[in-house]
């Protein structure tokens, strides 16, 4: 399994989450019911871990409790369904390792609408996340933004390669490539500790689905194109990888993975397995005699055909992982990519029969890595577009012989496929009259608006995966109205306004890090007394800290309660002196507290109390902006100070120069992506210290 000794920048353990690092995690909600989730990781053999979910933050309010074991069979994995929830009602969530007493963070889940009259619904929409090829932004930004119902997600939620095999941004834990249960397991754990989808999980619930990926590329019921000699045989790799993928996501059940929710009398969602449940093996060319494989298997046929056509929801909305629209290139119009519905036609054509007389159908789709709008021709009729007005936000006349519309959310980080994009966008769109919208090279997400007058998917684009911060730099917007089958370009992004319409914006779970109002916060040693300081950007007056403080960095006691009216010059600066202090290690937190009783949690602050005050001083560790340097000067002397990344590369140097006797250096480390270095002091004399730390 991964470790907490893994030096990566994005993945590692936050000492502040302990034991429950991979944080918490919900999914699969109903009107009344929502899965939840955790891992504890602990040397003993097996754990009890108490749960706690309520609708208040103060976990006061129509609160359930209960216990549950987990051991090694689980991956040390939690996961239940809490029952006799009241719908479309936040909840929050929380466990506790009855061994130790330590707690979890707060996580936050909604169910979904029930009855009639709904007027909204917002789902987030992702797809594709390969680590290696970069950051997870698109889940930072969707985190950031609390106007979201539900996160779906479209598979490729983890990918199998090896280091360097596909992407070489970031290295994968395993190294290698994934076969076995505890590859499997391991590669979950990997990613569940990048801190962008840790906090997502946090924040919304999830309804998953898998690609192939999460086994392996081009995966199908008896095989896959990426399962070789010495991998051992498939039906255990397709076990190992159905295991993992069970213990680690909020799914009710993974045999069968294909499923359906009900979101009042406004939508119905039906998610396809389009994976391993009945596809056949791929084609490598258009068949001559027309004889397709098959894609879905008669149960899950029956089970699709039958919840589009009773429902009697205003939308009906497919998740899938493939794209059902026909893509044609060349002059002859031979189809692309043989992996998506266009090779497996005879199942393409049941479905356009299906939703031919329907209203009101919407597929959503990811793995191509790209974004598309599609509307779906009918097989047996002759498409013919529709013409808008000069601004194309505007049907002048009505498309005739569509079906029903897609909309393709890009990848989170995984590169546009080279057949796709090397056709081009304006070729593809000049050949397929149906596809409204194409954007062939840049990664983010969707949010799928629905209310009961339209559909509309906008798209957010973040501006660089490679690098630690981002910008959100353009977004594209495109709508279905009601009882239509026709795409219209909206110019309006539906979630430009952020508090929702329908409901009061919902308060921010605490998240571990910084609270908003929070510029900083140090902590170091004086003598015999810890001084703690913090700054706010703006006054603080209907709320207050407490200052938490503990000695193994694990079970924090209240120490002291500061009101929220500090000093200002151009900050609001907050100082509180700990007398009562042992040697060793002193952790602290702040608990940032609203009057309506919501809170946040700082960074941890670890001061080492020593002896030896010649020893150097590092604090606070894991830092974000600035980190603390004390010690001992014996003359007038220079003082080399070098940060050393995970690969033994200085990336930062400065020289001071000091006087005898303490000293406190503050370094700037804004500049520094996230991931953990070697801080290294060498003194005048030659003397040098070291130590490692890292950067949130």
């Amino acid at each position: 399994m991964t470790s907490c000794d893994i030096t990566n920048s994005r993945s590692f353990c936050d000492s502040g989450l302990a034991p429950f690092y991979h944080g918490v995690a919900s999914g699969d909600p109903t009107d009344n019911s929502v899965i939840i989730w955790t891992r504890i990781t602990t040397t003993s053999p097996n754990a009890t871990i108490n749960w706690i979910i309520c609708e208040d933050q103060a976990l006061t309010s129509n609160c359930q409790t209960g216990s549950i074991a987990t051991d090694a069979s689980k991956d040390f994995t939690v996961k239940l369904t809490v029952s006799n929830l009241s719908a479309n009602q936040f909840h929050y969530y929380g466990f506790t390792d009855v061994a130790t007493g330590d707690n979890s963070v707060l996580g936050r889940t909604k169910t979904l609408p029930s009855g009639a009259n709904i007027s909204q619904i917002r789902l987030g929409v992702v797809s594709c996340s390969s680590y290696s090829h970069g950051y997870f932004h698109a889940y930072k930004h969707l985190k950031d933004r609390n106007d979201i119902d539900v996160i779906l997600h479209l598979g490729d939620y983890i990918y199998e390669y090896g280091n360097g095999e596909y992407g070489t941004e970031f290295d994968y834990d395993p190294a290698t490539e994934m076969y076995t249960l505890d590859h499997y397991r391991t590669r979950f754990s990997y990613y569940r500790l990048d801190p962008a989808l840790r906090d997502l999980h946090q924040q919304y619930p999830f309804i998953n689905i898998w690609d192939d990926h999460e086994s392996t590329n081009d995966s199908y019921k008896d095989g896959a194109e990426n399962h070789n000699p010495g991998e051992g045989e498939w039906v255990d790799r397709k076990s190992f990888s159905k295991q993992a993928y069970d213990e680690w996501l909020p799914v009710s059940s993974v045999n069968p993975l294909y499923r359906s929710f009900q979101f009042g009398d406004l939508m119905d969602l039906i998610l396809l397995d389009t994976r391993l449940e009945g596809r056949k093996e791929q084609l490598t060319t258009a068949p001559l005699d027309n004889v397709y494989p098959e894609l879905l298997g008669v149960a899950q046929t029956n089970f699709m055909n039958n919840g589009l056509q009773n429902s009697t929801a205003t939308w009906k909305f497919l998740g899938q992982q493939i794209m059902v629209a026909p893509l044609r290139v060349g002059p002859e119009g031979a189809p692309v990519n043989l992996d998506q519905w266009d090779g497996y036609e005879t199942n393409r054509n049941n479905l356009l029969d299906v939703i031919e007389p329907l209203s009101n159908v919407v597929v959503l789709t990811g793995d191509i890595h790209t974004s598309w709008a599609n509307e779906l021709p009918d097989h047996d009729e002759q498409y013919i577009s529709g013409v808008y007005n000069i601004e194309q936000t505007e049907l002048i006349s009505p498309c005739a012989n569509s079906n029903g519309v897609e909309f393709v959310t890009t990848s989170v980080t995984s590169p546009g496929l080279p057949d796709v994009v090397n056709a081009g966008a304006t070729t593809i769109k000049s050949g397929n009259p149906h596809m409204k919208y194409v954007n062939l090279d840049r990664r983010g997400y969707m949010i799928m608006d629905i209310t009961p007058q339209q559909a509309q998917a906008d798209w957010f684009y973040v501006s660089d995966i490679t690098m630690p911060n981002f910008t959100i730099t353009d977004t594209e917007s495109w709508k279905v109205n009601t009882n239509e089958t026709c795409l219209i370009k909206s110019l309006i992004v539906s979630t430009d306004n952020l508090n929702r319409t329908s409901e009061p914006q919902p308060p921010a779970t605490p998240l571990v890090g910084l609270p908003v109002s929070l510029i900083h916060f140090d902590g170091w040693n004086e003598g015999n007394i810890n001084i703690l300081k913090w700054s706010t950007a703006s006054e603080i007056n209907n709320d207050f800290f407490e200052i938490e403080k503990s000695q193994d960095g694990r079970l924090f006691k209240l120490l002291d309660k500061v009101d929220g009216n500090g000093t200002t010059t151009e900050v609001f600066n907050y100082q509180f002196e700990d007398k009562l202090i042992s040697s060793g290690f002193n952790y602290y937190r702040l608990k940032q507290i609203d009057f309506d009783g919501s809170f946040q949690y700082s960074q941890i602050i670890v001061i080492e109390n020593k002896t030896d005050q010649n020893q150097a001083h590092f604090f606070p560790n894991p830092c974000i902006n600035s980190f603390n340097c004390t010690f001992i000067s014996t003359g007038f002397e220079n003082t080399i100070i070098e940060i050393i990344d995970n690969k033994g590369k200085v990336v930062q140097t400065e020289t001071r120069s000091t006087t005898p006797g303490f000293q406190r250096v503050i370094l700037d480390f804004s500049t520094l992506p996230i991931g953990t270095y070697i801080i290294r002091l060498t003194h005048g004399s030659e003397k040098t210290d070291q130590s490692v730390f890292i950067k949130m």
